[in-house]
């Protein structure tokens, strides 16, 4: 990621190195909960998000990611879901809460096909 703060290398104040907060959203990114499937022949697009850093995550700290889907809707005569997704640590604090949304084509849906 190119950036060699002190915070990430070292280090703070209370003597750990930080998780970079890049790393936070790749690890929970939705394609990597072990669930994350697609049917042949169909593609994810990412929508939008909303990202709530909460905590800092410490190197050598457990960290449990969740994803839920929490709704399925649609829009634009497409089929959306919004992904709640959360980063805690082992002991409970909170460190990252992120809401995705996304929808699914299939190799034939384009207006042209309806």
């Amino acid at each position: 990621m190119q950036d060699f703060g002190l915070q990430y290398t070292g280090g703070d104040e209370l003597g750990t190195a930080l998780v970079h907060p890049v790393l936070l959203l790749h690890m929970s990114a939705r394609t990597r909960s072990p669930s994350f499937r697609l049917a042949p022949g169909s593609g994810s697009i990412f929508a939008r998000e909303h990202v709530e850093f909460l905590n800092p995550a410490r190197v050598g700290q457990k960290l449990r990611v969740t994803w839920r889907i929490a709704e399925t809707y649609e829009k634009r005569e497409r089929r959306y879901h919004r992904i709640k997704i959360t980063i805690d640590a082992d002991d409970g604090t909170p460190i990252l809460r992120r809401e995705m949304h996304d929808t699914v084509l299939f190799r034939n849906d384009s207006p042209h096909d309806r």
